[in-house]
C-alpha cells in the first residue's frame, strides 16, 4: 500500500538518518546479551548502545611487538594483549550524513605483555607483567555506504582510524613486577616502568595503546560488517518490494 511505497521512496532518496540508526539499532543488538547500563536509547536519534558494549567487553587487543633504546639498555615489549574492557558511560548517536557516531568514557583496560630488556653485554632480564588502564576515553563515527540494489540500502559499515579518537590515563606507580627478583626490581623501575608509561600515554610516535586500539576497533568493525547487513538489507528490500494486499486508505 501507500505506506510501503512512501518508506521505498524514502530509502530511495534518502536513507541517511533513520535507516542508518535502525539497521545499526538492530544490527548490533545482542539479543539475551543486554547490557547492565542502558545508556543509549532510541529516542532523538540516539540508537541502543548496548552492542557497543557488549563489544568492548569480549574484544582483545594485540600490541605490536616493540623496542627502543633507552641509554645504554634496550627494552623490548613482546606478546601484549589488553582486553576485559570495562566503561562507565558510552553514548551514540545517528547522524544526517549516513555515519552514527559513538563517545565512551571511563573505560579501565586491563593488559598482559612480556618484556625483556639487554644491557651491551646481552640480556639482563625478562619477564612478564601485567598492568591496568584507567579513566580512558574513545571517540569515533563509521559510516553505513549503499549497496546497488533497488532501493538502495546500508550494505557495510565503514570505519576509519582518522575517525577514531581515543585518550589514554595511566601512572606507571600501579605496575608491579612479581616475577622479578628484589636485585632487579629498583632497575626495572627505573628504566621499564617509564617505558611502559610512555607507551600507555602515547609518548612514542606511530606507537600507542590508544592508535593501536583505534587500529583494531576499525578493523574489527569492517570485518563484521558485510556478510550481516547484506542479510538485513536483503530481508528489508524484499519486504519494499513484495505487493502489499492492504488497499490505500482514501487521502484527500
Amino acid at each position: 500500500g501507500r505506506p510501503r511505497r512512501l518508506l521505498c521512496s524514502v530509502m530511495t532518496h534518502r536513507w541517511q538518518g533513520p535507516v542508518a540508526a535502525v539497521v545499526g539499532a538492530l544490527l548490533f543488538t545482542f539479543p539475551g546479551e543486554a547490557s547492565q547500563r542502558r545508556v543509549g536509547g532510541s529516542v532523538g536519534g540516539r540508537v541502543d548502545s548496548s552492542w557497543l558494549e557488549q563489544w568492548l567487553a569480549t574484544l582483545k587487543i594485540e600490541i605490536p611487538a616493540f623496542s627502543q633504546k633507552l641509554g645504554g639498555f634496550e627494552v623490548a615489549l613482546t606478546d601484549g594483549t589488553c582486553g576485559d574492557i570495562d566503561l562507565q558511560n558510552i553514548t551514540t548517536e545517528a547522524n544526517a550524513d549516513n555515519r552514527f557516531s559513538f563517545q565512551a568514557r571511563g573505560i579501565a583496560i586491563n593488559c598482559e605483555l612480556r618484556y625483556h630488556v639487554d644491557g651491551e653485554k646481552g640480556a639482563l632480564y625478562k619477564g612478564g607483567i601485567g598492568f591496568k588502564v584507567k579513566e580512558s576515553i574513545l571517540a569515533g563515527s563509521i559510516a553505513f555506504l549503499a549497496d546497488d540494489g533497488t532501493p538502495p540500502l546500508p550494505g557495510k559499515m565503514d570505519a576509519s582510524s582518522a575517525d577514531c579518537m581515543a585518550g589514554t590515563r595511566f601512572h606507571n606507580g600501579d605496575i608491579q613486577f612479581p616475577e622479578a627478583p628484589p636485585l632487579f626490581r629498583w632497575f626495572l623501575d627505573l628504566v621499564l616502568k617509564p617505558f611502559i608509561e610512555g607507551f600507555v600515554n602515547g609518548k612514542f610516535p606511530y606507537y600507542s595503546l590508544a592508535s593501536v586500539f583505534c587500529t583494531q576497533l576499525d578493523s574489527a568493525i569492517n570485518s563484521r560488517s558485510p556478510s550481516a547487513m547484506h542479510h538485513m538489507g536483503e530481508a528489508i528490500r524484499n519486504w519494499t518490494n513484495s505487493p502489499s494486499k492492504s488497499r490505500d486508505p482514501p487521502y484527500p
